[in-house]
């Protein structure tokens, strides 16, 4: 972000906050109204979306692909300014909000500044619905609940469910409120949809629940992919991946020695093939890009000038341009296979036998793990060799994960937008959550 944007961002945030000092939930509105940016204006219908991270990936994909919405982008570290005025950071999480009675009385604060704001909120921005990218978010519980009193649908469309399918209910159990307030529940796959029916969530059953897809993999179908002399490494941090079911400190001390090691693989092999543009993109975590810089400065003394380290490079432009995807149970490896590229990962199988941890759990075939240092190079420079798959457990795997694989998910999470903006439209007295 440029500094001129840095400035602006703190202005706003501060004139937000002054706003809910002085009690002027009108003002709040006026600046939520003149600091959202719009997509697709030419829409039939305005969804108002509290937008974060990965989600505005999926939101972009819909303006592109989609049917006709228009969508007005609120950054959801807005809504948090005004929820954390009333209720200090950590009393209420996300998981605890429901059960957390301790804090009802700031609760009807909020809920009360915000039903004084929304009205003309929505006089300001005209929406016929509000979009969040998960169900669970403390700020937006309160938001939620006046819509449904308002006659304004409040739909989630789940941005979490890419994750080894047998894996998704021990992550869902440790991350829910146990409480849904919406009108519907748009999801990635039918192992999310079963998980969260399988949960017995309030107020969430089957006919609010429907499978999309995933929006942001649409642009995959629709835009013509390219082959260069490239290869992308879409680093892993490793307490950032194994963190989460390690426990054994002995094995994960094998896994950060081999992480560091399959890096210095990456570089090694960009040194040796000077002709060959190689990228590791890291995770934006200010921990991440140091990680591997380090990697580097430890292992090779001379500068490799087709070497490029960021934690900036746009995914999907990478991911287009290189002949050769790496990276480590991340979702970059489907987006590779979507694309028609080589994908390659390191291998901690053996050091993690008895884990759900592999997307590709079944079907070894539509991934090369590295085992041995010649294996990179292997895979690669003679990538033609291993892309000879059956389509069909290209489209078994595919299914499991994003649905249908058509490039259709933004026209099919509109099309069910649409219909609940219009089933609100047809009903005297929306139900209330």
């Amino acid at each position: 972000m440029s500094l001129f944007k840095r400035i602006i961002s703190y202005l706003v945030r501060q004139l937000i906050r002054l706003s809910v000092y002085f009690n002027c939930p009108k003002l709040t509105a006026l600046f939520f109204s003149l600091i959202a940016r719009q997509l697709n204006p030419s829409g039939t219908y305005t969804v108002l979306c509290i937008t974060k991270s990965i989600f505005i990936d999926d939101i972009k994909a819909m303006a592109a692909y989609g049917r006709g919405i228009k969508y007005v982008l609120l950054h959801a570290m807005y809504l948090r300014i005004i929820f954390y005025s009333f209720i200090k950071v950590g009393q209420l999480t996300h998981t605890n909000y429901h059960l957390n009675k301790c804090h009802d009385e700031k609760k009807k604060e909020y809920y009360l500044y915000l039903n004084k704001m929304f009205p003309l909120l929505k006089k300001l921005i005209a929406f016929d619905a509000v979009l969040s990218g998960n169900y669970v978010y403390s700020y937006q519980q309160e938001l939620a609940r006046i819509c449904g009193k308002k006659g304004v649908p409040f739909i989630v469309l789940h941005k979490e469910g890419i994750a080894v399918p047998d894996k998704y209910p021990d992550l869902l159990r440790t991350y829910s409120n146990r409480k849904f307030i919406g009108a519907k529940m748009l999801v990635y796959n039918d192992a999310v949809k079963e998980a969260l029916l399988g949960f017995n969530i309030s107020g969430l059953h089957e006919s609010k629940v429907e499978v999309v897809g995933v929006p942001r993999l649409d642009a995959y179908f629709n835009k013509k992919t390219n082959t260069g002399k490239c290869v992308a490494f879409f680093s892993f941090y490793p307490k950032d991946k194994f963190s989460y079911f390690m426990r054994d400190e002995n094995t994960f001390q094998q896994i950060e020695e081999r992480s560091a090691n399959f890096h210095r693989q990456i570089m090694d092999f960009s040194l040796k093939h000077s002709d060959i543009r190689v990228v590791i993109k890291t995770k934006a975590s200010p921990y991440c890009l140091p990680y591997v810089q380090k990697i580097l400065m430890d292992n090779f003394k001379t500068n490799i000038h087709n070497l490029c380290i960021t934690n900036s490079a746009n995914t999907f432009d990478l991911v287009q341009d290189s002949n050769a995807i790496i990276g480590f149970n991340s979702v970059v490896l489907i987006e590779g296979l979507l694309a028609g590229k080589i994908i390659l990962s390191p291998n901690f199988g053996d050091l993690l036998p008895d884990m759900s941890w592999d997307y590709f759990k079944g079907y070894p075939e539509l991934i090369n793990y590295v085992k041995h240092d010649a294996d990179l190079e292997e895979y690669i420079i003679n990538s033609n060799k291993y892309l000879k798959y059956d389509p069909k457990r290209k489209k078994d795997f595919l299914e499991g994960l994003i649905s249908k694989p058509d490039g259709r998910a933004s026209i099919r999470a509109e099309d069910s937008i649409i219909k609940t903006i219009e089933s609100f439209r047809n009903i005297d007295s929306p139900p209330e959550n």
